[in-house]
């Protein structure tokens, strides 16, 4: 259940009754974040950033960790949903596609890919010494 301060920033018209809301529904979260980062672009709303990432945040968490660990990276879930959430702050590589949680975790696959091209032991095929 959402807490009062989600009640400013919902709308009616576009959203299901905020009592009926269910944080594991990929759809209905999806729609809650896709409008708290319009809300956050078009209207400046530094609120509806900071409870984007609290409704979306744990969803988040589990996606980052399943990446890692099918792409074989060690790195802390927090420390890609953080990457991430600067990237959004900055209003870098995250359109408003109608697909929060999707282009969030391509988003996020991009960037452990990046990061296991930038490795000597991981990307690239090693040279034997002659």
């Amino acid at each position: 259940m959402l807490d009062r301060r989600f009640r400013r920033v919902w709308d009616r018209e576009r959203l299901p009754a905020i009592e009926a809301f269910d944080a594991g529904d990929d759809n209905q979260l999806d729609e809650l974040a896709c409008h708290l980062l319009e809300r956050f672009r078009h209207d400046g709303d530094i609120e509806a950033f900071a409870l984007l990432f609290e409704v979306a945040g744990e969803r988040l968490q589990r996606i980052a960790g399943r990446l890692a660990a099918r792409l074989g990276v060690r790195v802390a879930p927090g420390d890609l949903v953080a990457a991430l959430k600067r990237r959004i702050w900055v209003g870098e590589g995250l359109p408003l596609t109608g697909n929060f949680l999707a282009v969030a975790r391509g988003l996020m696959e991009l960037q452990l890919r990046v990061a296991l091209a930038g490795r000597p032991d991981r990307g690239r095929p090693h040279r034997r010494s002659a």
